[in-house]
């Protein structure tokens, strides 16, 4: 079989995919713990947040007056959904390798394309949730 360059691009999305699934769900599953001496979280530590492109810090939409076991349930279903992310942008990376099987050389579907646009978006989506985390 004669790889023209868009299979080769939508394998390399396909791999992407993968690894960034695989990496959340393998950090989601190892136990973190903090250096010596640092905070647990950044939300422990104010310094340890990010910050904008001007220095100020990002502000987290964690709400007025909530309590840790209130923050800890929030961080906690966020978590969770990025997991139900990671795990349905698996299910589509397959769905889109399928597709790429079924299609021929000289003809791709439509729905190749698709495909690769809502795993591209995922991928982007759990991408940005976990540099917010």
């Amino acid at each position: 079989m004669v790889r023209t360059s868009c299979s080769v691009w939508l394998r390399g999305l396909i791999a992407l995919g993968l690894l960034v699934a695989t990496t959340l769900i393998w950090t989601a599953s190892a136990p973190s713990r903090p250096p010596e001496g640092q905070a647990a979280s950044p939300l422990a530590d104010p310094a340890a947040a990010p910050v904008t492109s001007q220095g100020a810090p990002v502000e987290r939409n964690t709400g007025p007056g909530l309590t840790t076991k209130q923050k800890r349930e929030l961080l906690k279903s966020r978590f969770e959904k990025m997991k139900d992310d990671a795990a349905q942008l698996a299910t589509k990376a397959n769905d889109l390798h399928d597709e790429l099987d079924r299609s021929s050389v000289d003809i791709l579907s439509l729905d190749v394309i698709q495909k690769a646009e809502k795993i591209e978006k995922l991928a982007k989506k759990i991408k940005d949730e976990a540099k917010g985390y």
